[in-house]
């Protein structure tokens, strides 16, 4: 049995930085899937040939989390970086929320060093386990499935 996290994550996930064409191209297509089709947080008109895109994805980093048995991506995330040739631009953050004054961090050095986490997305088959889909609150009424037969999931 598995008792280190990051042990049992890293058995049956892997990271990857989607740091060529292809991979960002998956990141896209993962986020339209998500943020479109499955959640309706955004409209398909805004976002043509079944990728989800924004301005500040040429200034970010890029990952995905594929599933190791499948293959299949499970889940995206991107890492906006500042703008180092106009500091004082906004990140998502700060243009569609309000910050207390005390927070605000104006010095182009400190923005500088600033980053975002967003666009967090994760598939839909990899929302629920097994005999899970109709539960409100996550967790089925039979846990005896969650077990193996030699070992038990690290988190219970």
């Amino acid at each position: 049995m598995e008792t280190d996290l990051r042990a049992a994550f890293n058995r049956y996930f892997e990271l990857l930085h989607a740091n060529t064409d292809p991979l960002r191209e998956e990141v896209f297509r993962l986020r339209y899937q998500v943020y479109v089709v499955e959640t309706g947080f955004e409209r398909s008109e805004d976002h043509p040939c079944g990728i989800e895109r924004d301005r500040f994805d040429e200034r970010s980093d890029h990952y995905l989390l594929r599933h190791r048995a499948s293959g299949l991506y499970a889940a995206t995330a991107r890492l906006i970086l500042p703008d180092l040739a106009a500091p004082s631009t906004l990140f998502p953050i700060e243009r569609h929320c309000t910050f207390d004054e005390r927070f605000a961090i104006r010095s182009p050095a400190l923005r500088c060093r600033l980053g975002e986490l967003s666009r967090f997305a994760v598939s839909k088959a990899f929302k629920k386990r097994i005999g899970e889909a109709g539960s409100l609150c996550g967790v089925a009424s039979d846990v005896e499935m969650y077990f193996e037969p030699d070992e038990r999931r690290v988190l219970q």
